[in-house]
Protein backbone atom coordinates (compact mmCIF):
# COMPACT_ATOMS: atom_id res chain seq x y z
CA UNK A 1 0.00 0.00 0.00
CA UNK A 2 2.55 2.16 -1.32
CA UNK A 3 4.51 2.23 1.80
CA UNK A 4 1.82 2.30 4.37
CA UNK A 5 0.78 -0.55 7.01
CA UNK A 6 -3.38 -0.73 6.19
CA UNK A 7 -5.48 1.41 4.72
CA UNK A 8 -5.81 4.07 7.30
CA UNK A 9 -2.13 5.16 7.35
CA UNK A 10 -2.48 5.38 3.81
CA UNK A 11 -5.67 7.26 3.91
CA UNK A 12 -4.17 9.77 6.41
CA UNK A 13 -0.80 9.74 4.13
CA UNK A 14 -2.84 11.15 1.23
CA UNK A 15 -5.04 13.66 3.60
CA UNK A 16 -1.25 14.83 4.71
CA UNK A 17 0.16 15.16 1.01
CA UNK A 18 -3.26 17.19 -0.33
CA UNK A 19 -3.11 19.70 2.45
CA UNK A 20 0.64 20.09 1.48
CA UNK A 21 0.06 20.75 -2.18
CA UNK A 22 -2.83 22.98 -1.54
CA UNK A 23 -0.70 25.04 0.94
CA UNK A 24 2.20 24.66 -2.01
CA UNK A 25 -0.71 25.95 -4.30
CA UNK A 26 -1.72 29.17 -2.20
CA UNK A 27 1.37 30.08 -1.67
CA UNK A 28 1.70 29.89 -5.50
CA UNK A 29 -0.61 31.88 -6.42
CA UNK A 30 0.05 34.75 -4.03
CA UNK A 31 3.42 35.39 -5.33
CA UNK A 32 2.29 35.64 -9.12
CA UNK A 33 -0.73 38.02 -7.57
CA UNK A 34 2.53 39.83 -5.90
CA UNK A 35 4.85 39.73 -9.08
CA UNK A 36 1.60 41.00 -11.43
CA UNK A 37 0.73 43.66 -8.76
CA UNK A 38 4.67 44.84 -8.46
CA UNK A 39 4.94 44.67 -12.61
CA UNK A 40 1.81 46.69 -13.08
CA UNK A 41 3.38 49.34 -10.77
CA UNK A 42 6.45 49.46 -11.49
CA UNK A 43 6.53 49.29 -15.54
CA UNK A 44 10.06 50.13 -17.14
CA UNK A 45 11.65 50.07 -20.10
CA UNK A 46 14.38 47.37 -20.93
CA UNK A 47 17.16 48.77 -23.15
CA UNK A 48 18.05 47.17 -26.25
CA UNK A 49 20.44 44.70 -26.24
Amino acid sequence: LFGAKDLGELRESLKKRMAMEKESEKRRSVREQISAALLKKNNFELPAS
